[in-house]
């Protein structure tokens, strides 16, 4: 319709009939996504149709470069839309196999299913990613002065402050120890220390409660981009780590990006 100027639609423009509409609104996906995900779905799918009527309305009054502006924005969601329900189909039909017992966080089986996924679809679709590596600072004191119960309750409380502050269609999972690894779909380096940031200060705005005792926690974080290496998810990990371990030794409790 664009190649040739046609501004009467020859697709459906109601997102609510089409047919991946009728299959989400049907319940047809129920299997795959959870009602958290099938909202993000929801929103980027209706998000896709208002850039096609926004197209036709473009096409009609001749305003090209607004055209090209929601011809880009239909391909970038259309990304995120295959990237989403791909990520959560990975992991749904393993959930308890895939699930940290203590911190309830996704296991390590999960993270390494999902980050391929992700790099592979961030590879065709052309969508930057960014890997967030979270240490607790100083944890083996807390262990040695309150025992291995308190460290676990510690650990607990922490993995639920950082799920309350990540966006939807974020991921973390329990990479080992007391290390958390974060996964930022569709998002720059920029955005990503904002939300990385928000993970840092929920974990010391106040102390966490454990069997009486009033604990002061920090945290630092690494953090690495797709773009920065494209070519090895591996080696995007130990970038990340690398960052890490440079704000444990200057000072800790801080974001390096």
């Amino acid at each position: 319709d664009i190649k040739k100027l046609r501004s009467k639609p020859s697709i459906e423009l109601n997102p609510n009939i089409c047919e991946f509409g009728k299959k989400l609104n049907n319940g047809d996906l129920d299997s795959i996504l959870t009602l958290k995900y099938k909202d993000i779905v929801k929103r980027i799918h209706d998000s896709i149709h208002q850039s096609a009527n926004e197209i036709y309305f473009f096409i009609e009054k001749r305003a090209f470069k607004n055209l090209l502006i929601e011809y880009i924005n239909i391909f970038k969601n259309t990304s995120r839309l295959v990237s989403t329900i791909a990520l959560v189909h990975s992991v749904s039909s393993e959930a308890e196999a895939n699930i940290d017992p203590l911190t309830h966080l996704f296991n390590r089986r999960a993270m390494e299913i999902i980050l391929t996924n992700q790099y592979t679809l961030s590879k065709i679709t052309g969508n930057d990613f960014v890997i967030g590596l979270a240490d607790m600072d100083d944890f083996k004191k807390i262990n040695d002065t309150y025992g291995h119960l308190v460290g676990d309750c510690v650990l607990k409380e922490v993995a639920v402050r950082i799920k309350s502050v990540l966006r939807k269609s974020d991921f973390v999972f329990r990479y080992g120890g007391e290390e958390f690894l974060i996964l930022l779909p569709y998002t720059t380096k920029r955005e990503a220390l904002k939300v990385l940031e928000k993970v840092r200060q929920s974990i010391i705005a106040e102390p966490i409660k454990c069997k009486n005792n009033m604990i002061d926690i920090t945290i630092s974080i690494g953090a690495a981009s797709l773009t920065e290496n494209p070519e090895y998810l591996e080696k995007l990990i130990e970038l990340a780590d690398k960052r890490l371990y440079k704000a444990k030794r200057t000072g800790k409790n801080k974001v390096v990006v």
